[in-house]
This record gives structure tokens, sequence and C-alpha cells, in this order.
């Protein structure tokens, strides 16, 4: 029979700080190249001269298309932040003990 794994602080794998702190600078990376592109795109469309039917349909477009790219880069900052945060913590509840 097979017994618990006892808690141990000391036993936790906590996530690497700085492959962490890597991770975080990609997806700003690339966060950052969606939301220039996004920006350049839609001073292009302002400056359209077709008719502002299909103008509205492409900025509908654009819109959705930059939703959809930005959507999980936030997800996986919101990911990493809450790693590097539950990090600290057990971090410091771990240096707490006596």
């Amino acid at each position: 029979m097979s017994r618990a794994p006892i808690y141990e602080p000391a036993a936790l794998s906590q996530p690497d700080r700085s492959v962490l702190t890597v991770e975080i600078q990609r997806v700003l990376a690339v966060l950052s190249e969606v939301e220039a592109c996004y920006e350049s795109n839609r001073e292009c469309l302002k400056g359209w001269s077709g008719p502002d039917a299909i103008r509205a349909r492409f900025v509908e477009q654009l819109d959705a298309y930059h939703a959809e790219a930005r959507g999980p880069l936030v997800q996986r900052l919101a990911d990493l932040h809450q790693q590097i945060t539950m990090a600290s913590i057990i971090q410091s509840l771990g240096g707490s003990r006596h």
C-alpha cells in the first residue's frame, strides 16, 4: 500500500522565474507585433477611398481578427502572471517557516 506524499515546502517544484520572465517577454513581443499590425491596417483603412459599406465590413473583419489573435496572448500573460504570483507566495510561505 503506497502512502500519500507528505507536504514539504522544499519539495514543491517552483517555476523558474527566469524562464517565466523570458516567456513573458516573448509573449509581449508577439502581442506588440499584433497591435502594431492592427493599428497599421486600421490607418490604411481610414485612408481608403472605396465605398463606406465595404470599408465598414473590412473594419469588422479586422477587428474580429485582432480579437482572435490577441485573446490567447492576453490569456497566456494572465497565466504567466498567476504562475509567478503563486511561486512568490509559495516561496514566502516556505521562507517564513522556522
